[in-house]
């Protein structure tokens, strides 16, 4: 039978730690402690979301005045306000200066007839003096008489002393006496017509074929040709100055079969009035116009066929 339990030996040695047991149930809060020591800042940490804006605050109180901005750029214009009430009128100013008079306006409509006036009495005019002036004086008629008894006289200038009614005659002429013979072989070529017998002259030099004239003035150039040629042609005759003709003086004709010939005929002539001066020298010539088909014989024949005069008729 065992026997009774003796007395308790010392304690021994710890054990080993056994294997954690399983995790009880979590125990009740206990009551909150005092607050310990406040310990050393975090870290911030991120910027939380924008909370909702709160309500206004009420104003402050108003600052004192800052300092004047400099001077913005002008604005545009506004509107034109509506006009103000008229003023009262200023004093009249000094009178300005007559203008210049203006045009003369249109003549107006015509007045009614007046009624008739009575009959005067038919006045006696009797002529009394007249009186010849000197030249360029003004002529007058004064009534030395009475409104119903005129008497007239006549103050008349005399004219001035007219010129030397006679002008030198100047003249002088030229014609051919016989045949001659003329070859055109282009238009519009001029050759001279010969002229071997002199006219009368005077103040004017007589040459062959050429008058020359030596006193100036206004002159009638007047000439005569009868000519026939071998083809069917125009011609053109003149008077030249110096070798350039006178348009003034142009006659131009066609030719004309000359009856029972082969030839064909025409007459020219011509009278002009033109200025000449000393110096000019005046012949005739012939050129064909228009076209030429192979050259023109011209020819003159018989006594004066051809001639030319040319006379003065002022200075």
């Amino acid at each position: 039978m065992p026997g009774a339990t003796g007395p308790q030996g010392p304690t021994g040695a710890t054990g080993a730690n056994g294997l954690n047991g399983a995790m009880g149930p979590t125990g009740p809060t206990g009551a909150t402690g005092p607050q310990g020591v406040a310990g050393a800042n975090g870290a911030t940490g991120p910027t939380g979301p924008t909370g909702a804006t709160g309500a206004a605050g009420a104003n402050g109180a108003t600052g004192s005045t800052g300092p004047t901005g400099a001077t913005g750029a002008a604005g545009a214009n506004g509107a034109t306000g509506p006009t103000g009430a008229t003023g009262a009128a200023g004093a009249n100013g000094a009178t300005g200066p007559t203008g210049a008079t203006g045009a003369q306006g249109p003549v107006g409509p015509t007045g009614p007839r007046g009624e008739d006036g009575e009959d005067g009495a038919t006045p006696t005019v009797r002529i009394g003096e007249t009186r010849t002036l000197p030249p360029n004086t003004e002529a007058s008629v004064v009534n030395i008489g009475t409104d119903t008894e005129p008497v007239l006289e006549f103050n008349i200038p005399m004219g001035e002393p007219g010129k030397d009614a006679s002008t030198t005659a100047v003249y002088g002429g030229l014609y051919h006496d016989g045949q001659q013979l003329l070859t055109l072989t282009a238009p519009e070529t001029y050759e001279a017509i010969a002229m071997n017998t002199a006219m009368p002259a005077q103040g004017m030099g007589v040459n062959v074929s050429t008058l020359t004239i030596q006193e100036p003035g206004n002159y009638e150039v007047s000439y005569d040709v009868s000519a026939q040629a071998n083809t069917d042609s125009t011609l053109r005759v003149a008077v030249r100055n110096n070798g350039t003709v006178l348009p003034e003086t142009q006659d131009t004709q066609r030719l004309l079969r000359g009856g029972d010939t082969s030839l064909y005929v025409g007459r020219f002539a011509s009278q002009a009035l033109v200025s000449l001066a000393p110096g000019d020298n005046l012949d005739l010539a012939i050129a064909a116009v228009g076209q030429v088909s192979g050259d023109i014989t011209v020819t003159t024949n018989g006594y004066a066929n051809t001639a030319l005069i040319v006379k003065r008729l002022s200075e």
